[in-house]
């Protein structure tokens, strides 16, 4: 049972919910398309994205351009010990803006690197997800595309 003063609160973040997750989508669905392109990328995990194996199916079953807030993907490099620097040096290129947190859902953008928190579940040493927030969406792509521009050779 919640308390009273979880319910209220609960309540109060219920009447905003619809704004905040269409924020979200939007930003998320602007970072895929960019981050796609960019050379440092394996590939990109996002069902907006056509590229995605699900995206026809996902456009059956989500609204237009509500394809969620979470992006997944992976950092090229030659091996694993490669892909575990790149992925490490993002993380820390966006410490002190985005949250290191292995969980994800909330209205500011968290990153979670996949093989650190599953180990040997998924073995993917340059995969990180991020759960992208309701940010500036300007603000949030120069900082993510920063990162990934600290990661070309």
């Amino acid at each position: 049972m919640l308390s009273p003063d979880d319910a209220y609160r609960l309540g109060t973040q219920l009447k905003t919910f619809r704004l905040r997750f269409e924020r979200q989508c939007r930003n998320a669905e602007k970072l895929a398309i960019k981050m796609e392109k960019h050379p440092v990328m394996e590939r990109v995990l996002y069902p907006g994205l056509k590229s995605h194996a699900s995206h026809n199916m996902a456009k059956t079953l989500f609204e237009i351009n509500m394809w969620g807030a979470m992006i997944t993907f992976e950092l090229v490099g030659r091996n694993d010990e490669e892909k575990r620097n790149k992925r490490d040096l993002f993380i820390e290129v966006l410490s002190e803006r985005i949250n290191l947190i292995p969980s994800l859902g909330d209205t500011e953008s968290i990153l979670l690197p996949v093989e650190p928190v599953w180990g040997d579940k998924y073995p993917l040493p340059g995969m990180i997800r991020l759960s992208v927030g309701v940010e500036e969406p300007e603000e949030l792509l120069q900082l993510i595309m920063e990162a990934l521009n600290k990661l070309v050779e």
